[in-house]
């Protein structure tokens, strides 16, 4: 058994020997690195936005994108915790009062605006609709008559591939 590991211990030395004469970051090193036979398929281009155009998107920009849509989530919850305080009504604005005095950022957590998972700042929601990374906003939908009969949040993942989510809640008819 001592022999079989000897000898297995210099057939790793004389392996790594080997390898360190024909070390490529060597100086005398002259052959270059082949390029990947598919590089041009590993490539990502970038278009206007800055976004991967490519189908190789990094997964921590999908991550982000999929914060945002919590960030959507939390806000739907918010919406009708205020509807709760205000007779089933939900706002037409997110500055508007309820009828216990709190706008629906006193219901979001902390009390205060959602970050943007992209920029790291308190700035959602927003009035609108959303139209940049991270965004989540809010939008009454009316009827013919200009009533109040639901609303709409929309957040923005990242535009390539599209993250895109739309929630339209209507409310129930009185």
């Amino acid at each position: 058994m001592t022999r079989f590991l000897t000898n297995l211990l210099l057939v790793a030395i004389i392996g790594l020997a080997a390898c360190s004469i024909q070390d490529p970051s060597s100086p005398e090193s002259t052959s270059t690195p082949t390029p990947h036979p598919d590089q041009a398929a590993l490539d990502i281009d970038t278009k206007a936005f800055g976004e991967p155009s490519g189908h190789h998107l990094h997964a921590d920009q999908e991550a982000l994108g999929r914060q945002t849509f919590q960030n959507a989530y939390k806000l739907e919850r918010a919406v009708w915790r205020f509807a709760d305080d205000n007779n089933g009504e939900v706002f037409h604005f997110l500055g508007d009062t309820n009828l216990a005095g709190k706008t629906v950022f006193d219901y979001l957590p902390g009390k205060q605006r959602l970050v943007n998972p992209f920029t790291g700042v308190r700035s959602e929601p927003r009035d609108g609709f959303a139209g940049s990374r991270g965004q989540v906003s809010y939008a009454e939908i009316l009827d013919l008559q200009g009533y109040l009969v639901g609303f709409t949040i929309t957040a923005q993942g990242v535009y390539y591939p599209n993250q895109y989510l739309q929630l339209d809640r209507y409310l129930a008819e009185r």
